[in-house]
C-alpha cells in the first residue's frame, strides 16, 4: 500500500492538439485566491490552474475545503488519429510532506510506547492510542483522495471528451 496516494492515467481522445488546447482554455480558469462564498458563479469553469504548450497543472474547482483534492499534472501529444493525454493525480506537495512528518512522529510514538510496554511493563492499553492514530493517518488520505479522484477523473473525461486507455 502506498503511504501517499497517487495515480497515473492515460487518456485517448479524437480531438486534435489544437482542439484539445481550445477545450483546456474553455474549461480552465486561473487559480483563485481565498474565497468566502460557497456558491458557484455562472462563469466558473470545471478546473483551475495553468496550462501551456503540451502540459497543464490543474485541480477541480470545489466550493468546500478538502486538502486531499487531487492535483492533476498532465501532458499531451499527437497520436495517430487524435491526442494522447498522460496525467498524474496526486495530493498537494504540502499535504504530502505534512502527512509524512505526522505519520513519522506517530510511528515513533508507537515504537516508544511499545518499548515501554515490553521492557518497562507499562499498561498495554497505552499502545492503543498511537495505533489508532496510525490507522487514522493512513486511512484518511486514501479515503478522501479516492473519493475526490473519482470526481476528478469523471470531470477530466467530460472536459477532454476522452476515455481511459
Amino acid at each position: 500500500m502506498k503511504i501517499i496516494p497517487y495515480q497515473k492515467l492515460e487518456f485517448r481522445t479524437s480531438l486534435s492538439e489544437t482542439e484539445l488546447e481550445q477545450q483546456l482554455s474553455e474549461n480552465i480558469m486561473p487559480k483563485r485566491g481565498i474565497q468566502l462564498g460557497f456558491s458557484k458563479k455562472a462563469d466558473d469553469k470545471i478546473f483551475e490552474g495553468t496550462f501551456s504548450y503540451e502540459q497543464f497543472n490543474i485541480q477541480r474547482v470545489i466550493y468546500y475545503k478538502n486538502s486531499f483534492l487531487p492535483q492533476v499534472q498532465g501532458s499531451y501529444r499527437n497520436f495517430n488519429s487524435g491526442t494522447t493525454i498522460s496525467v498524474v493525480l496526486k495530493m498537494h506537495d504540502f499535504v504530502s510532506i505534512f502527512m509524512i512528518i505526522w505519520l513519522s512522529l506517530v510511528s515513533v510514538a508507537f515504537i516508544f510506547t511499545l518499548y515501554g510496554v515490553m521492557v518497562q511493563e507499562t499498561t498495554p492499553i497505552a499502545v492503543i492510542f498511537p495505533l489508532v492514530m496510525l490507522a487514522f493517518g493512513f486511512s484518511l488520505p486514501h479515503l478522501a483522495f479516492q473519493h475526490e479522484k473519482k470526481k476528478t477523473i469523471s470531470a477530466l473525461e467530460k472536459m477532454l471528451n476522452a476515455s481511459p486507455k
